[in-house]
């Protein structure tokens, strides 16, 4: 009778240490110096809040606009009134162009 050879055994994996996960240590820190960290943002944010600073893209004078033939001068006061003034008309009436490219396309062109 034949025998069957043993299968040999897998050889075991050497166990490998997970990383240890280190928390990083905060400093036990004092509650008054804490809370007077806070009640100094408070007051940087209230100050910003009362005299927000210059924005640097909104424009300082009066702004052109131009579309298409259409040009007008907007003014925004500094309690945040607008104001717009015409400058020039366009020639021909908007309404008057939108109806010649309606036929135009009706009739192939």
């Amino acid at each position: 009778m034949a025998t069957a050879a043993p299968t040999p055994a897998h050889p075991a994996k050497p166990s490998v240490p997970a990383p240890a996960v280190v928390a990083p240590v905060t400093p036990a820190s004092d509650p008054d110096s804490e809370i007077a960290q806070l009640k100094a943002e408070i007051a940087r944010l209230q100050s910003l809040s009362e005299n927000p600073p210059a924005d640097e893209n909104k424009p300082t004078g009066p702004e052109t606009i131009d579309m298409g033939g259409l040009v007008l001068r907007k003014t925004v006061d500094t309690d945040g009134e607008c104001k717009t003034e015409v400058l020039k008309k366009p020639m021909i009436d908007r309404e008057s162009i939108r109806a010649t490219k309606a036929v135009q396309r009706e009739s192939g062109f």
